[in-house]
């Protein structure tokens, strides 16, 4: 048990990640979850805009093997908590190219994951993209 079965929506689940930190499997969610509840606030919009979420995952990606597994993850969780709370990334002041950054720094500086913004871009606009 990681202590996250009822963290009290996404305000409890700030504060707890603010004092305790990632831990458990599900730190990708978590980190994701944190960040969003981050972003409503800067924007100036309710922390919970709505209760009673659960959020699962699964992946038939290996880990630790190179393959984007943790940034397909985290823009997934993104991705599904913005359908869900009824936000666009434009309502909370992030331009859609932007988006691919958001992902990389739920990465980097909440778990401090070293990472390219490649994987990202890749997996925000969907299918091959050339990048120079």
């Amino acid at each position: 048990d990681d202590g996250m079965q009822d963290a009290g929506g996404l305000a409890g689940l700030q504060a707890q990640v603010d004092v305790y930190g990632y831990y458990g499997g599900l730190r990708l969610m978590r980190a994701a979850c944190k960040v969003f509840a981050d972003l409503l606030l800067a924007a100036s919009l309710p922390t919970v805009v709505r209760r009673g979420f659960r959020l699962r995952y699964s992946t038939t990606v290996p880990r630790s093997v190179g393959l984007a597994g943790s940034s397909a993850l985290i823009t997934a969780c993104l991705r599904a908590l913005f359908k869900f709370h009824g936000v666009t990334p434009s309502e909370l002041g992030i331009r859609e190219e932007v988006m691919p950054q958001v992902v990389l720094n739920v990465e980097a500086n909440e778990l401090g994951i070293s990472a390219g913004l490649m994987d990202r871009v890749c997996q925000h606009l969907g299918g091959l993209v050339a990048m120079d």
